[in-house]
């Protein structure tokens, strides 16, 4: 498959582990990150299928004006029976309404509901990453509601939302620097830092005006609080193909814990963004050496 090539409507269905496959840790997962800056509302949702385990992995939240309103994890819930295309993970529902480009989520948490649509407006296309190359990714509108105890919050933003299967080894990733900032179709950013058994990797892309620029490089400052798991901010500078380089800055509005097993931890955060004078959101993903090198 071709690094930002057109993915076909059968890969909005499950993908199963291929014959013979052994490695407990092959999965299939879904990502989607959503936020509102006007009405300060947005969340994130990541549920994968372990089929070889027989388990899946959740975890999901909702925040308001910088609080965590609803925060649920789970790594072991019962697999589900259904497709991807109409599918429940514990209090998350997917729903496909058109295949890869229309889909309806459902949030039934304890203290909010949300009913989102998401129409996504660029891709979906192929991004393979070094550990993931079965993965697709695509950014959009999100509009709908979430209904609080004492009101209703309207939401429309910007999100980013994802499928990759295959094989996964979490505690083969020692550091991670994720960032993910959107301004509109014409200016969208993911740009990586990560650090694993084989050293340090920088790669990503910007879309700029429809066009793909390949990042070779990343100057990334990730400002910490004082508990060393709540990201408060970042500045990158992205440096691209052609000698361009672009520099973002974001400040965070909320922060979510998410672990995967009890090896692994990652802080994951909404951000707003800016970037030449012009503001989009996005989200930010940092995970800190745990160990000496």
């Amino acid at each position: 498959m071709d690094t930002f090539g057109e993915v076909g409507p059968e890969h909005e269905n499950n993908h199963l582990p291929p014959a013979g496959e052994t490695d407990l840790t092959w999965q299939e997962s879904w990502a989607f990150a959503w936020y509102d800056p006007l009405n300060r509302i947005g969340g994130w949702q990541h549920c994968g299928m372990q089929r070889l385990r027989g388990v899946t992995d959740i975890n999901s939240y909702v925040a308001h004006d910088g609080r965590l309103i609803d925060d649920y994890e789970h790594d072991a819930f019962p697999l589900p029976a259904q497709d991807y295309t109409n599918i429940t993970f514990g209090p998350v529902t997917l729903k496909s309404l058109e295949p890869l480009t229309k889909h309806q989520v459902i949030l039934a948490n304890v203290n909010s509901h949300t009913e989102l649509t998401l129409n996504t407006t660029v891709g979906p296309f192929w991004m393979g990453h070094g550990n993931a190359p079965h993965h697709w990714e695509g950014f959009g509108r999100v509009t709908g509601q979430v209904k609080l105890s004492d009101k209703t919050v309207p939401v429309n933003g910007f999100f980013f939302h994802d499928r990759s299967w295959g094989t996964r080894d979490w505690d083969g990733m020692f550091v991670i620097r994720l960032v993910c900032a959107i301004f509109g179709d014409d200016m969208i950013f993911r740009l990586f830092q990560m650090t694993g058994p084989q050293g340090r990797k920088e790669y990503g892309y910007a879309l700029i005006n429809g066009q793909f620029k390949s990042v070779l490089a990343l100057d990334n400052e990730v400002l910490m609080t004082g508990d060393g798991m709540t990201p408060a901010g970042v500045q990158i500078t992205a440096y691209t193909e052609g000698g361009e380089a672009w520099r973002i800055t974001g400040r965070a509005r909320d922060t979510h814990l998410m672990t995967h097993g009890p090896k692994w931890m990652m802080s994951h955060s909404n951000l707003v963004y800016e970037c030449g004078g012009r503001v989009g959101t996005g989200f930010l993903e940092v995970s800190e050496r745990r160990v000496p090198p």
